[in-house]
């Protein structure tokens, strides 16, 4: 396998992806906020640098990612779109949703939380009717767009039905 490269601003990954901010750091790797010349507008981009020998078990985890979460056209539902690869990363591609998670809302009142969390609901209820359970709701997989509104994330350990 080809050496995995060093994510930074400026950087274009997959002859495509424009790195401009580093937005999280997890366990398997980072998610950058990006510009998507082909679709036009930025978009967050998971990046994941597996571990030599585990290439294909990460990769198997994000195709089911996508898979699971793909199909699912629902407005309280984050967009991804097809993983790819670049030298030793693997990419997933997705919607941006840059306005922060539910845990920003920890201590704010009932009227607020209420909403959002029906919200929430709904997509379950969709994902839930197209066969796909998410099986890892928490408030850092609850994201919020430009606009406010809920969106659910990262469908990595999702099963279907």
């Amino acid at each position: 396998m080809t050496e995995a490269v060093t994510a930074t601003p400026g950087r274009r990954l997959a002859a495509r992806y424009i790195l401009h901010e580093r937005l999280g750091v997890g366990g398997q790797g980072e998610v950058w906020r990006a510009y998507d010349p082909e679709r036009g507008v930025d978009i967050a981009l998971k990046i994941l640098q597996p571990s030599p020998g585990r290439a294909a078990d990460a990769w198997a985890a994000l195709l089911n990612e996508h898979e699971s979460a793909s199909h699912l056209d629902h407005p309280g539902i984050l967009k991804v779109y097809p993983p790819e690869r670049d030298c030793g990363d693997l990419l997933l591609p997705m919607e941006l949703a840059a306005g922060g998670d539910l845990r920003r809302l920890r201590g704010a009142r009932y009227l607020t939380v209420v909403p959002v969390l029906l919200e929430v609901a709904q997509a379950l209820e969709y994902a839930h009717e197209r066969g796909v359970v998410h099986r890892d709701l928490k408030p850092s997989n609850v994201l919020f767009d430009a606009r406010g509104r809920a969106k659910l994330a990262d469908f990595g350990a999702a099963a279907r039905l």
